[in-house]
């Protein structure tokens, strides 16, 4: 009883308690998206052979990325070291990509190295595609039948993260603008590039695209998207501004790392000539 009416020892047992209070509340409202494999883990009985098989597929998405990620990693460190004459953007831009496949997060700013990151995030969603999506699909649209939507949104929310790619639901929304570079295959010449979101319903958005925001009558025109599973698709309309320039016809197609959209695009210009290359776009 002596000890417990220690002032020294009330004090430390309460600051004990504050320190728990104040872990346990951060941890709670620090979220971390689910891993895939324990959210197969945790469905019902009901549903193990086909999780069962899902998890081996994942097992394979995984040993692909792995592989992907040895090889990215080995082009970079060979790029950092044969490009000491290079500019310092190009050697930073290097590093920072280095840095990013070790400890994953928004994916850094690497307009000198557009097609390598496009090659490499589309060898993952071609993956993804291959060995995870059809078995993910099948049991997301057996759990709503037996009214479980909430397990179907927790599985669909850790397959749209598998591999650092996001649910494009989470991004594409209402009044969100992106702004970012386009470069035509076979170029260096970076053209500056920015939407805007102004609808949004079900998995169609419209809004405006412009190109060379720089000038008062810069390409502007409408556009129309949808989302293509964890694709996003981007189609530039009539044009926006009466008396500015136009911009062809192209289609974006891309997925989304972090909070940006990483593809290509193909199409024609104001002349009919057939163009393609590589785009990023970043949320603003």
């Amino acid at each position: 009883m002596a000890e417990s009416s220690n002032p020294r020892t009330q004090f430390w047992r309460c600051a004990v308690a504050i320190v728990a209070f104040i872990l346990i509340s951060t941890a709670s409202s620090c979220v971390l998206a689910e891993e895939l494999e324990d959210v197969l883990g945790d469905l019902p009985n009901k549903y193990q052979k086909a999780a069962e098989s899902a998890l081996e597929g994942v097992k394979s998405f995984r040993k692909i990325e792995a592989q992907e990620k040895d090889k990215l990693r080995e082009f970079l460190k060979s790029a950092r070291e044969s490009s000491q004459f290079a500019p310092p953007e190009f050697l930073s831009q290097v590093k920072e990509l280095e840095k990013w496949l070790e400890v994953g997060g928004e994916i850094p700013k690497s307009d000198k190295l557009l097609e390598i990151v496009f090659n490499y995030v589309n060898k993952l969603s071609v993956a993804r595609a291959k060995k995870v999506s059809r078995k993910i699909n099948n049991l997301i649209v057996q759990l709503k039948k037996d009214e479980l939507p909430e397990t179907a949104d927790r599985l669909f929310d850790a397959f749209s993260e598998l591999g650092g790619l996001l649910n494009p639901h989470k991004v594409i929304q209402q009044g969100r603008s992106f702004g970012g570079t386009r470069m035509a295959e076979g170029s260096t010449d970076l053209i500056r590039i920015r939407i805007h979101i102004e609808q949004v319903a079900d998995e169609q958005f419209s809004g405006i695209i412009e190109r060379d925001m720089g000038y008062a009558d810069h390409p502007s025109h409408d556009m129309q998207g949808r989302l293509d599973g964890v694709a996003v698709v981007i189609n530039t309309l009539a044009r926006r501004k009466p008396g500015a320039k136009l911009d062809g016809g192209w289609q974006y197609s891309g997925v989304i790392v972090g909070k940006s959209i990483v593809g290509t695009f193909s199409g024609h210009t104001i002349k009919g000539k057939p163009g393609k290359g590589y785009f990023r776009l970043d949320m603003n």
